[in-house]
């Protein structure tokens, strides 16, 4: 099963899901559209081998209108990928925002290799595009987000074969760092139960400013709902905040965080980028460094224990140089928001990652703020909260 939190049909919004048959044989896929009225809309495609087929939502008759959630059933394997664009242009119609690979990319590299291979991502539309990057690494998925400003690239770096981390799961619990309100962006949370009972999900907010503050939200079967962050933890002014969104009844329930702000080129609609976060926080975190374009970073790291963390951040160059940045205490139910200076290690080396590492016993969630600069025009006030690797 493949399942999505966020799915919309409304003006001016468009939805498509791609699937990808990487088999030598065929594979059939059920797509089922969970309707904000409580109906269900199916579709069933068949993938001769080494194929890909794209679905419209607005196809689907009684879609136009409506948001939705989105269930993929796969008889077989399969990569599935939703895009979501807000605007009826051809730049933007024919995928949303446009991602070009380039140099070379290996779907088995030399055993033999040097690790670090690196893969360019440039964006070559007018907005800014959320990219995830999946490396198979030992038999394990490690997820990597990426963020490419407008009209710009990004180089990321392979992962560790020390990370630790999983694909998108549907699952009774998931973590975030990054969440903002009253600064020109606002945070969105999209819950959705695929199954058919009730599901009392706990939303616990982790202010910057204070103490944490706990809701509670009924999610009905098959049903989705939506929730403006701040108006729900009753936040009176500008606030950045962590969040642990929990299934309290084991029912698993799927979580996507999306950041809104106001377009410059549009009447009043909005941009965003989704993320479904951390299925757990950890103890030692690594956000990788653009040895050209990053002077500085903005790391976000939210407490959800109940005890104090104590956190080491550390620039790490190559040839093994290290330089500490940062040490702190996050309080328990709060988030951290830290701003680093990223200059030369030894003189002439740059950084080619932050590392976040816990003390004692604590467990944290960690991720990299980017803001209006990364964002494009009609961004100002919005920090989208990039995850990190997590190691451990």
């Amino acid at each position: 099963m493949h399942y999505e939190a966020e799915g919309n049909a409304r003006f001016p919004f468009h939805t498509w899901i791609s699937v990808h048959n990487p088999a030598d044989t065929d594979v059939d896929v059920q797509v089922a559209l969970r309707l904000d009225d409580g109906s269900t809309r199916e579709r069933t495609l068949q993938l001769a081998p080494l194929s890909c087929s794209t679905l419209d939502a607005s196809e689907l008759a009684g879609v136009e209108g409506h948001a939705f959630a989105i269930d993929v059933t796969l008889a077989g394997q399969a990569i599935v990928l939703r895009t979501v664009a807000w605007d009826d242009t051809p730049a933007s119609a024919d995928g949303g925002p446009r991602l070009r690979l380039a140099g070379r990319w290996q779907a088995q590299p030399d055993p033999g290799a040097a690790p670090g291979a690196h893969l360019l991502i440039e964006n070559v539309g007018d907005a800014a595009a959320m990219a995830e990057v999946e490396h198979l690494t030992g038999g394990t998925r490690v997820r990597q987000t990426v963020l490419v400003p407008p009209h710009g690239a990004r180089v990321v770096r392979s992962a560790s074969a020390a990370c630790r981390d999983v694909t998108r799961v549907v699952g009774t619990s998931r973590y975030f760092a990054g969440g903002e309100t009253g600064r020109g962006a606002e945070t969105i949370l999209t819950l959705t139960n695929h199954a058919g009972f009730a599901a009392t999900v706990d939303v616990r907010y982790l202010p910057e400013t204070h103490g944490p503050v706990l809701r509670r939200h009924v999610v009905a079967p098959h049903a989705r709902i939506t929730i403006a962050a701040g108006e729900d933890a009753g936040f009176r002014r500008p606030e950045s905040f962590g969040m642990h969104v929990r299934s309290v009844d084991g029912i698993a329930v799927d979580v996507e965080r999306s950041t809104w702000w106001p377009a410059a080129d549009a009447d009043g609609r909005a941009e965003g980028l989704g993320c479904d976060g951390a299925a757990t926080p950890g103890s030692e975190f690594e956000l990788p460094v653009d040895a050209v374009e990053d002077a500085a970073a903005v790391v976000l790291m939210a407490n959800p224990g109940d005890v104090p963390a104590h956190v080491h951040v550390v620039a790490i160059g190559g040839q093994g140089h290290e330089q500490a940045l940062a040490d702190l205490t996050i309080p328990c139910g709060q988030l951290q928001r830290t701003h680093l200076t990223l200059g030369h290690l030894n003189g002439d080396t740059h950084p080619t990652a932050i590392r976040v590492v816990c003390d004692d016993d604590a467990r944290i969630v960690v991720e990299r703020a980017s803001g209006p600069d990364e964002l494009g025009p009609g961004a100002r006030g919005t920090c989208i909260g990039i995850p990190a690797i997590r190691l451990r």
